[in-house]
């Protein structure tokens, strides 16, 4: 399975719109939401969202967009259903995508320079061509990462939500083993209800963040920047906005100095 260079335009365009989707779902995202999410992921301690890295408030806006559920909807439901974008547009196109996603974990089986990965979906059982021009360059054969996935069938490829991470073998096997203890080793996970789902992805992203993999998250962006991100560097502005911009959790201050503040070392 090799992904083609032909793809390129296609996942860039798909890629920026993916962007632009992001942060219009963020601001929909209710304070209650964003707080139980970093709950269920380990990071709010005395009713605060504590950081140990920039780049962990991107993981947890993926987490609270596609498995916060309210009322039976997550934010990508609720979007679709107040603002419906065009019948055979792009943006609809991309939101049926990120509805039918699911969280994953992909070891690389072959990199296609300039191009993505050909990875195995773990807990699927599924091969996939995945687009990412970032990590096309820097994954290597064996390589193993949590992401989510969803999937551009008539593109012929996958695509992540925009950060991975990285997965070393021990880290696999304290994933495995909770997993096999909360769902049983012989559990179908692409028969999982939402409610399931949510559980799945946080365990997943609570195990990692606690063994540190945190500290090297894996992105794939519009500007196609190397995969990995550099302690210090921030990209959450093209995910978030602008660090002075209102934060999305609804408290009323700046994101710089909520959510997004950097933290304390």
């Amino acid at each position: 399975m090799t992904i083609q260079a032909e793809v390129l335009p296609t996942y860039r365009k798909f890629r920026k719109i993916g962007i632009q989707l992001n942060h219009k779902l963020v601001e929909t995202l209710s304070k209650e939401t964003i707080y139980e999410g970093g709950r269920r992921l380990g990071i709010l301690q005395d009713d605060k969202l504590v950081f140990d890295y920039e780049d962990h408030i991107s993981i947890v806006m993926d987490y609270c967009i596609h498995n916060g559920w309210v009322d039976g909807q997550n934010a990508i439901q609720r979007y679709r259903e107040q603002s419906p974008p065009p019948s055979g547009s792009d943006e609809l196109v991309l939101l049926t995508a990120m509805l039918e996603s699911h969280y994953a974990l992909a070891e690389v089986l072959k990199t296609d320079p300039g191009v993505g990965v050909t990875v195995r979906d773990h807990l699927r059982g599924e091969t996939h061509s995945l687009a990412d021009i970032g990590m096309s360059q820097t994954a290597r054969r064996g390589d193993a990462f949590a992401t989510r996935l969803f999937s551009l069938e008539e593109a012929g490829f996958v695509m992540t939500g925009g950060a991975a991470l990285p997965v070393t073998p021990q880290v696999f096997t304290l994933i495995r083993r909770e997993l096999d203890q909360k769902f049983g080793a012989e559990t179908d996970f692409a028969q999982l209800n939402p409610d399931q789902e949510a559980d799945l992805t946080a365990s997943i992203i609570r195990i990692c963040l606690e063994a540190g993999m945190g500290s090297h998250v894996a992105y794939g962006t519009a500007a196609e920047q190397p995969s990995r991100t550099p302690r210090g560097i921030d990209r959450r502005a093209a995910r978030l906005g602008n660090p002075n911009d209102a934060c999305p959790c609804g408290s009323g201050r700046k994101l710089k100095s909520c959510c997004g503040r950097r933290p304390r070392r």
